[in-house]
């Protein structure tokens, strides 16, 4: 089963997200629209876990803000 990617948390695009590996080893979701580039991981599921939490922090950041609390 594929793990699905949250939207690009700087453009909201989803068609421009890709998962980049790197020699040393590190994973990383990044935007080829805006740059955006996801927290570093070992491997390509963890890296797009993490990048769906960070986009989940950031949707409640921005609810919170929005919302006054």
């Amino acid at each position: 089963m594929a793990t699905i990617m949250a939207p690009c948390p700087k453009c909201g695009k989803d068609e421009l997200l890709a998962v980049y590996a790197y020699e040393c080893g590190v994973k990383h979701v990044e935007c080829n629209g805006c740059w955006y580039l996801g927290p570093g991981e070992g491997s390509i599921r963890q890296a797009i876990k993490s990048h769906n939490e960070r986009c989940a922090a950031d949707h409640l950041a921005q609810h919170d803000a929005t919302n006054g609390e």
